[in-house]
């Protein structure tokens, strides 16, 4: 009877209880802007500071939790990059309403937080978090880079962001003169990488922009270092591949290091061409058959030292020495017809040596003042004279038929050169910000190239038939400044500023004739350019924006286009530069839209771009036989089109990327007329119009913690420029990964170029009163490539120091 009572005493107060429970419900939203705030985390704590019930906000702020209601109970509301906002609880009053969140004053930009943090915008870049899935997918650094929205990696391994090139850093360091290869770069210790829009932050170009590859902290002192080998299995490209080796000493705030890598491979094609050229109103049919096989080697090896103040400031200091060298050989036959008459026929054979070794130095520094985003970053690396530089090019011509008659001769032209150059990189960058929501920046890079050597010897017939062909010596400097301002207002973010380019040459150039003497060129120019910028983006919530932006952008020709000596060293190919050039100018028009959820997203970019006065080098025939190589200013071209990108994640384990472009381009060249009715030449395919477009699908698949795949596959269509196009394109490869020793170990196998060869590969040409076609035979680019990666990491890994290395170019 007691154990019934007690029971019946037991359900009652369990039922009184559960009857008393109560669900709440509320909205969070963020105090500035008004938006909601998705994935904030809502807490309901007693006097004890114990949590009682918990609760995440949906993709709308909206959030449901269920208590026992009592008093002296609060809400406590949290989330990544707001301050922790508590609210008293009225238990009487169920339905909370709208609870506002404060914006943590550390953090100047917006942040977007998805359930995987995969996502975060930010003033002027969106910040993609690395999971552990995409990493254990990716064998180097470009099948990360794969993954991203608006980037896309070709088989040459060119990264193009929103369908331009991509300038890439690896902690705010310009990694053009860090890596001789990003191959380098540890995936494992990627932690996220950010895709910047450069026309908020220096205004340069509104396509394309910035990728800024972000690695883990390492905090532990001693020995650590990364190993990888990679290479070809294929027999006849066995010497194809790369090994690298870093190891580095953290000893308290010092890190010592030291570098070395090796990268060594082999490129061979074979090539027929068949075309017409109408010269003198005759038609003169040609059909030739060439050949080409490339052998490189890379060597090089830094030592240096990274002292880290703090966590706000670090300093990285190293000297390195590299090395390469080429051999190339080639040949062909050539063979013209008149009226189906042999008019000349010869075999050509060409090899060519290039030998380097040169000293670098390099200083990164990079300091921030304090919690709101205010930095400075000074950067400076020099390229040491060169120990030695050579190059050496032989062709030879076997001629079997000259005009219409039998004839057996041989010409053989041989260059060799020597220079010497010194060169200077470097910049500043600082970011200011005036209060919460405005900042200003000013951003100045320049770079110096001084000949101190330029000299080359000719031969004919392996007899020294100029000493000294060709003598140059001069300078070049460049400069860039930017001064930028943007502020938020609202829902509305602005940015706006103004770029100033000068490009001084100071060169002069001796060529030497063969009567010994001698004809000098003095190529002395400055290129001044003001250039506006600006970019409007609306915020439709934290998972939606709107972005236009304005920019417009310069180059200068380069100063070896502007010389106006004639060449003639080669007995069909002449070149002259054209002293009259003028800077290319762009003006860049964008509209893009994003759309971020946790698990996916999508992005979609409206782009205009207007080019004037773009160079294009013409093919003048001069005989024949002989062609002249010139570059011109022509009119301007034109492209209209949207970028489209998207990424859909399944259970964590299925990840899809799929971008396309598409686009409409118009390429007017009226403005060359004159120059070629001066020439003789009746001007033809004044304007071209063309419809393009490339898509890009990407996929990794996770089967455990330690084995994955990836595919990629990208179809290019062919493209129209001023002479003719470039055949359609699929570039495609597919890889297994497997991580063994606690992922310590990387195994990755795989095959490059899959389908490449599905589409035959070539180009076609139609101006100047040539027509021709060339396909390619054989090419090792495109054929199919098994194989191997191997990489270890030990300790703590590179310790972000194997990015060092890597000459000024």
């Amino acid at each position: 009877m007691k154990h019934f009572i007690l029971s019946v005493l037991l359900f009652t107060a369990f039922g009184l209880s559960f009857a008393q429970e109560t669900t709440f419900t509320g909205r969070v939203i963020e105090k500035d802007t008004k938006l909601v705030v998705p994935f904030a985390n809502i807490l309901v704590i007693n006097q004890q500071d114990s949590i009682l019930s918990a609760a995440l906000s949906n993709n709308k702020g909206e959030f449901k939790l269920k208590l026992i209601p009592q008093d002296n109970l609060h809400l406590r509301l949290t989330g990544i990059g707001y301050k922790n906002t508590d609210y008293p609880l009225d238990i009487s009053n169920p339905e909370l309403g709208d609870l506002f969140i404060e914006k943590d004053i550390k953090m100047l930009e917006d942040v977007e937080v998805s359930a995987q943090n995969t996502v975060v915008q930010k003033f002027d870049r969106k910040v993609y978090s690395m999971n552990e899935n995409k990493k254990a997918s990716a064998k180097d650094i470009y099948d990360l880079l794969r993954t991203l929205p608006g980037v896309s990696v070709d088989e040459q391994k060119n990264v193009r962001f929103k369908g331009a090139e991509a300038s890439i850093l690896v902690d705010d360091m310009p990694a053009e003169y860090l890596y001789p290869d990003l191959e380098m770069i540890p995936v494992q210790m990627v932690e996220k990488i950010e895709l910047i829009d450069a026309s908020m932050q220096t205004g340069e170009i509104g396509k394309g922009g910035i990728i800024n590859i972000r690695m883990q902290v390492q905090k532990e002192d001693g020995l650590s270092g990364v190993a990888s080998l990679r290479g070809s299995l294929e027999k006849d490209r066995l010497n194809s591949g790369n090994a690298y080796l870093n190891l580095n000493l953290k000893a308290d705030k010092w890190v010592f290091f030291n570098n070395a890598y090796l990268m060594q491979g082999r490129w061979a094609s074979e090539t027929e061409s068949n075309g017409v050229l109408e010269f003198d109103d005759i038609n003169y049919t040609s059909n030739s058959v060439s050949n080409y096989d490339y052998s490189y080697a890379y060597l090089m090896d830094y030592l240096g030292a990274q002292y880290n103040f703090n966590k706000n400031t670090k300093l990285v200091l190293a000297l390195g020495i590299n090395g390469n060298q080429s051999t190339s050989t080639g040949g062909g036959q050539m063979t013209q017809l008149v009226d189906d008459q042999i008019y000349r026929k010869y075999d050509r054979n060409n090899n060519s040596i290039n030998e380097q070794i040169r000293g670098n130095a390099y200083a990164f520094f990079r300091h921030s003042f304090d919690t709101t985003l205010r930095e400075i970053k000074i950067y400076t690396s020099v390229n040491l004279p060169q120990f030695n530089q050579y190059n050496s090019s032989t062709n030879t011509y076997n001629y079997q038929v000259q005009n219409f008659a039998p004839t057996d001769s041989i010409l053989s032209t041989a260059t060799i050169d020597h220079n010497k150059r010194f060169s200077l990189y470097s910049g500043a960058y600082y970011n200011h910000p005036i209060n919460e929501k405005t900042r200003w920046n000013a951003n100045y890079r320049a770079s110096l190239s001084n000949s101190l050597q330029d000299d080359n010897e000719y031969y004919q017939n392996e007899i020294l038939y100029l000493p000294e062909s060709t003598k140059e010596s001069g300078i070049s400097f460049n400069q860039f400044l930017s001064v930028r301002l943007g502020t938020k207002l609202g829902k509305w973010k602005l940015d706006a500023g103004i770029n100033q380019q000068h490009y001084h040459y100071d060169f002069t150039i001796h060529n030497y004739n063969e009567d010994l003497s001698d004809t000098t060129a003095y190529i002395m120019a400055d290129f001044y350019n003001i250039l506006p910028s600006a970019t409007i983006m609306f915020t439709i919530d934290s998972l939606q924006d709107l972005k236009l932006s304005y920019s417009r952008t310069a180059r200068a020709p380069w100063y070896s286009q502007l010389n106006p000596i004639l060449f003639k060293r080669n007995p069909y190919s002449w070149s002259q530069g054209n002293p009259d050039l003028t800077p290319i100018v762009h003006n860049n028009v964008y509209l893009g839209y994003s759309l971020n959820k946790p698990m996916w997203n999508l992005s979609a970019d409206l782009f205009y771009t207007q080019t004037n006065n773009d160079v294009a080098y013409l093919q003048i025939p001069i005989s024949e036989s002989i062609h002249l190589s010139s570059p011109e200013n022509y009119a301007y071209n034109s492209r209209l089109g949207i970028d489209l990108g998207g990424y859909l994640s399944i259970n964590g384990k299925y990840n899809f990327n799929l971008s396309g472009s598409f686009y409409h381009s118009e390429i007017d060249s009226g403005n060359l007329s004159d120059a070629l009715e001066n020439l003789g030449i009746t001007p033809e395919n004044v304007k071209q119009k063309n419809f393009g477009y490339n898509i890009k699908l990407s996929t990794d698949v996770s089967f455990s913690k330690n084995t994955s795949a990836m595919f990629y596959v990208n179809y290019t269509s062919r493209e129209y420029s001023l002479s003719g196009y470039e055949f359609d394109q699929i570039s495609s490869s597919i890889n297994m990964t497997q991580r063994f020793f606690d992922r310590r170990l990387t195994l990755s196998v795989g095959i490059n170029n899959l389908l490449n060869d599905l589409m035959p590969r070539g180009s076609y040409y139609d101006y100047m009163n040539q027509t021709y076609t060339e396909d390619i035979l054989y090419s090792t680019q495109i054929q199919r490539m098994l194989f191997v990666s191997l990489k270890y990491r030990f300790n703590k890994g590179d310790r972000n120091t194997g990015q060092v290395g890597q000459d000024v170019n």
